[in-house]
């Protein structure tokens, strides 16, 4: 993730430095025309910014997991849960949308144990898929992209990244804020300087301090899922166990 930590780095020095520039002019270091406007249009812009590391670094970050998954030659039913969903949704074998009841299908079909060669598939879908899981070396990707206020939850739900005991309440307010903000300046609901004028610049600095906050919790998280292979499936055997001791007890009256 030390890739991921510089390339973090280039965007704080971008963003703290237009900060600085802002905070200049607000205290009337720099002088500039028309700084009603101007102003408030400066500090609208600084969201875009905050919302443009995000888009960067959090993708960013998720290839770094998907490169470790292909490096190792993780195999489809090794891997968490979560992961086989988003692998299936992604290459679009069944047209159905939902993740859950894709990796739902799928296990229905195989089981726990991937035996493909010896069931008798008969539709496109399942034809498809079982071409695809054959063939799971070295093409598992994340298309991920902010789709809901939560950056935090949709992350832990979709990846099982587990942050640990953090306190993540005002963090999660700061990003519902930007993304809200980022929603209203690009779809065109809001202008630049109304945005602007409901927000001090200290207001979106704390902001900007809780998303770099978030990130860097989220690097410190993924390394550790990459060191403990997180996105691993733990297999549980105990019920092999079980069924010995049962056969055991049948055969010799214990």
């Amino acid at each position: 993730m030390q890739d991921v930590k510089d390339i973090l780095w280039w965007f704080k020095e971008e963003i703290s430095s237009y900060i600085d520039f802002v905070i200049n002019v607000e205290n009337g270091k720099i002088p500039i025309s028309n700084y009603s406007l101007q102003h408030k249009i400066m500090k609208a812009t600084i969201f875009l910014m905050i919302y443009n590391m995000l888009e960067n670094i959090i993708p960013l970050a998720l290839k770094k997991v998907c490169d470790e998954i292909n490096k190792k030659n993780v195999k489809y039913w090794d891997l968490i849960k979560e992961l086989q969903q988003i692998h299936i949704q992604q290459k679009k074998v069944f047209k159905e949308n939902d993740p859950r009841k894709i990796w739902e299908t799928v296990n229905q079909i195989f089981g726990e144990t991937l035996f493909l060669n010896t069931y008798n598939l008969s539709s496109p879908d399942e034809l498809k898929l079982q071409q695809e899981l054959q063939a799971f070396k070295k093409n598992f990707s994340i298309n991920w992209t902010i789709r809901t206020s939560s950056l935090r939850g949709e992350l832990e739900k979709k990846f099982a990244v587990k942050y640990g005991n953090q306190n993540f309440k005002h963090i999660d307010t700061s990003s519902s804020i930007l993304l809200d903000r980022r929603h209203d300046l690009s779809h065109g609901i809001k202008t630049f300087n109304e945005i602007g004028r409901n927000y001090s610049i200290q207001d979106i600095e704390k902001i900007y301090e809780d998303m770099l906050s978030f990130l860097n919790i989220l690097i410190t998280t993924l390394d550790d899922y990459l060191e403990n292979k997180r996105y691993l499936h733990k297999k549980d055997y105990s019920w092999i166990k079980e069924k010995l001791l049962f056969f055991f007890r049948k055969i010799f009256n214990l």
